[in-house]
């Protein structure tokens, strides 16, 4: 992509709902490293709506 430039961003919040919606709302334009519960549990969201639209 161009002019695609990557950042990394080092917060401390809190694991709520609405931070899920939030990191949510940038699809495939973010990637959550830490912590691994988080990545783990948007992985599985993504992977559940992967599958809705297969087929």
């Amino acid at each position: 992509m161009r002019g695609h430039e990557e950042q990394r961003l080092h917060a401390t919040v809190a694991n709520t709902d609405q931070l899920r919606w939030w990191l949510r709302s940038f699809g495939p334009n973010v990637e959550v490293v830490k912590p691994a519960s988080l990545r783990r549990k948007l992985a599985e969201e993504f992977a559940e709506m992967a599958e809705l639209y297969q087929g």
